[in-house]
């Protein structure tokens, strides 16, 4: 009898979602890391962009993929902010 493990086919699946759904949920992101710690000062310490980039990475499993959307969210999130431009951006890219 064939057992399956981990290395089946369904479990190595990427995912891919629309370009249109990632910018959506990215921006949403980007908009509740800013507005979210001033509404509730205790969530001051997530990071609501870096998760959707580890999510996203994962999920599509593809490195440059990754890299790519880390350093688009990063350098998005370092433009509203007083730090200095690309901080966010080499951070995120290291993590996607």
């Amino acid at each position: 009898m064939a057992r399956r493990g981990l290395s089946t086919r369904r479990a190595l699946e990427q995912h891919t979602f629309p370009p249109v759904v990632t910018a959506v949920i990215v921006l949403f992101a980007l908009f509740l890391g800013v507005y979210l710690p001033h509404l509730f000062p205790r969530y001051d310490f997530l990071d609501l962009p870096l998760i959707i980039v580890i999510f996203f990475s994962v999920s599509q499993r593809s490195q440059m993929a990754g890299t790519f959307l880390g350093m688009i969210v990063g350098l998005a999130q370092d433009l509203p902010t007083n730090q200095p431009i690309g901080i966010n951006g080499i951070a995120k890219s290291i993590v996607g």
